[in-house]
């Protein structure tokens, strides 16, 4: 998976979460870095994983990220 300048993800694992109703609902969790700063967690829906909008969602953050710092 290409990420976005700045960010390292460090790990992409499968976690469970549950919804409203009590359904498990799996879920990927991405761990990143953006340079110095994390790490940070972000999920993901596993059905439908699209790596694209993946690194449109850590490329925001890291934007966010650096208009903070």
């Amino acid at each position: 998976m290409m990420t976005p300048a700045k960010v390292t993800v460090r790990s992409i694992t499968e976690a469970p979460s549950v919804d409203t109703q009590g359904r498990s609902v799996p879920q990927v969790r991405v761990t990143f870095m953006v340079g110095d700063h994390g790490p940070f967690n972000q999920s993901f829906p596993r059905e439908g994983f699209d790596p694209v909008a993946v690194n449109a969602a850590l490329a925001d953050f890291a934007q966010k990220i650096g208009q903070v710092g």
